[in-house]
């Protein structure tokens, strides 16, 4: 997408691109084609970081090639830099202008290098060669000797300093230093203006004397479509805390409302059900169970918002109260399925987010009600393993799932059963991130017509781990 907007960016570039998506398609191709120009990223299935620049690097000879990766590490693009990279891009920074610039500054640093050498070992590296190739150079080039005295600067020079070489020659460039050797420059120029310089020092001999290539690039434009970024992104995040500010608020309102709902039409069941009929009490039942259901789903939506934003603070849980609160709240499903659960007598002592392992029970329970058979035989219960953990689980006697069934489990919108029961399928992928965020794992076991056993782990109190392994 961004080769076709740099391609819209610069009426003169057109670009046909062959794109593989692992470093060994990418090769495959190299022995087929010449390249003008290779874009490779860092972060490929097959290949990552440096090593994948320096396998290419030596697939494709004198093609340039320009690195464009999520990865900004100054280190990482220097290195890569010094050994022939044309350029190294931040995919977060760069826009379709930039990288059609980026491109045709590599495919032209990259030809002029080529044809230097070319006349350098035809020449005998004539000093009038190199001076020829330098002013053809895009990059502005400045010849500084040892004491920091401008030698020699080329036409792209003189554009960046608003000078022109005239003026530049024999002048003190106070900006050098030779140790170090890259650096940001903030330059003021003749007409006024201000811009960003990258430059890149490298020792050179020079009309027979040791001496230094100053190459210098106008990074102004980069520099300020970072920053422009940088405010984009921070307007984005304020707008994002706006949003789910005011998503939160209406979510409450709306929990609310249906709150009195479903309150004032189980008043109305209770003192008024007998004289409304069978009809009646049918409808009251479908409003009772429809706002209790879309009750559930907007506090779902609220708890995966917050679980995706929160980090949770593991404390000590007494697991009996809060599975007897997930039971509770399960109640009028339950008791409308003629449901049974079963739990044990005691529970152990784990550490997690009360709060958020609560609505993990609440989710397993539901599914159980939902897919369980008819009536729901729900056991719940729980285990312990040799790491520490306790394996917490819930087990119906529906029909059971496959192991194809089993895999789509645990995703947002990941729903079976869909002739059976309606949901937003939002469940599974909560107590997912819920357990997660708790330091554990989920997962379902179970075989086709024996039911279903969905199952999370949570770590082992502290003071109970440490007493567990005194006595063994």
């Amino acid at each position: 997408m961004l080769l076709k907007k740099a391609t819209l960016a610069n009426n003169a570039l057109s670009f046909k691109v062959h794109h593989a998506n692992q470093l060994k398609v990418g090769k495959a191709y190299l022995e087929k084609i010449d390249f003008d120009v290779i874009l490779i990223d860092l972060s490929l299935p097959d290949s990552k970081g440096i090593d994948t620049f320096i396998s290419v690097q030596k697939a494709a000879g004198n093609t340039p090639i320009v690195i464009i990766t999520g990865i900004d590490d100054e280190d990482t693009a220097l290195k890569m830099v010094q050994q022939g990279a044309q350029d190294y891009l931040i995919k977060a920074e760069v826009n379709a202008a930039m990288l059609a610039r980026s491109l045709r500054y590599a495919i032209e640093r990259k030809r002029l290098w080529l044809e230097l050498e070319e006349k350098s070992r035809a020449l005998q590296a004539s000093e009038a060669s190199r001076r020829l190739m330098i002013d053809q150079n895009v990059d502005g080039v400045l010849i500084i000797d040892q004491k920091g005295t401008i030698q020699f600067a080329n036409p792209a020079a003189e554009n960046i300093f608003s000078r022109n070489r005239h003026e530049l020659v024999g002048e003190q460039f106070k900006h050098f230093s030779n140790k170090n050797k890259n650096s940001q420059l903030d330059i003021l120029r003749s007409d006024g203006t201000r811009i960003v310089i990258e430059m890149n020092l490298a020792e050179v001999d020079w009309e027979g004397s040791k001496a230094f290539l100053a190459s210098l690039r106008d990074i102004t434009e980069h520099q300020q479509a970072k920053k422009e970024l940088s405010q984009k992104a921070n307007e984005l995040e304020r707008r994002n805390m706006e949003l789910d500010a005011f998503a939160h608020t209406i979510a409450h309102q709306i929990q609310g409302l249906l709150g009195h709902i479903i309150g004032y039409t189980s008043y109305l069941e209770m003192h008024y059900g007998p004289e409304m009929g069978a009809e009646g009490q049918d409808v009251l039942h479908r409003i009772l169970r429809s706002g209790s259901k879309m009750s559930n789903v907007v506090s779902e939506l609220l708890l995966l918002a917050q679980v995706d934003k929160k980090d949770a603070p593991l404390v000590p849980l007494n697991m009996k109260e809060i599975v007897a609160e997930a039971c509770k709240r399960m109640g009028f499903n339950a008791e409308e399925r003629h449901a049974q659960i079963i739990q044990p007598d005691i529970w152990p002592d784990v550490v997690g987010y009360p709060a958020w392992i609560e609505e993990a029970w609440v989710n397993y329970i539901s599914n159980a009600l939902k897919y369980g058979g008819t009536p729901p035989v729900i056991e719940l219960g729980w285990e312990q393993d040799n790491c520490g953990m306790i394996r917490f689980w819930v087990k119906d006697n529906g029909q059971g799932l496959t192991a194809h069934e089993q895999r789509k489990l645990f995703k947002r919108h990941s729903r079976l059963l869909k002739t059976k029961v309606k949901g937003e399928g939002l469940g599974l992928s909560i107590v997912q991130r819920i357990i997660s965020k708790c330091q554990g794992e989920v997962g379902v076991d179970g075989v086709p017509g024996k039911g279903s056993i969905f199952w999370f782990t949570l770590p082992l109190f502290e003071e109970n781990k440490q007493r567990d392994a005194n006595a063994a």
